[in-house]
């Protein structure tokens, strides 16, 4: 009985894999723009995705495109800032990677304390707010990064980072 389970979320894979992989693709080619890493995205994401096969299976197809797209897309952004991260390092070099003024700015208790409220916060959000604040705040895009993935304008992502800013200052109390 559970071989054949088995044999059954082993084809459901497959044939998300034959249906989505060529999307996911371009998704991650849209934001890395190098084909050996978007490739690698596709595994990654596939591999994220074994995770919720279970869940997938009773899935309506839109449902199903969203988690998929999602996941790519993060995947994708998060392997772009990795890309930021390591050719910023060695444009500055081993020895200035970590500066004092670096040191300042780590953050204090009580920030860190804040950034979990302001977590909570965002979790109460819409997802275009949600997505919009991960973006620019967690993965710091620039507005012009966030709305070629997003495919919107500029002037579109900045207003709904505005929005979704906005959003949380009222809801902490902020003027």
């Amino acid at each position: 009985m559970r071989k054949r389970e088995e044999d059954q979320e082993k084809q459901f894979f497959i044939s998300l894999y034959e249906k989505y992989a060529r999307a996911m693709y371009r998704i991650a080619f849209s934001i890395l723009k190098n084909e050996s890493q978007s490739e690698d995205v596709v595994q990654d994401s596939f591999i994220k995705l074994m995770r919720y096969l279970e869940k997938m299976n009773g899935m309506e197809e839109i449902q199903c495109k969203v988690l998929i797209s999602r996941i790519t897309k993060n995947e994708a952004v998060n392997r772009y800032r990795k890309n930021q991260r390591e050719s910023s390092f060695f444009d500055k070099g081993v020895d200035t990677a970590v500066t004092s003024d670096k040191l300042d700015k780590l953050p204090s208790i009580q920030s860190a304390e804040e950034r979990q409220y302001i977590r909570q916060l965002i979790a109460q959000l819409d997802d275009k707010s949600k997505e919009i604040i991960q973006y620019r705040c967690f993965y710091e895009l620039e507005y012009q990064e966030i709305a070629s993935i997003l495919e919107i304008s500029e002037q579109a992502a900045a207003k709904r980072f505005e929005r979704a800013k906005k959003l949380i200052k009222n809801m902490r109390g902020d003027e």
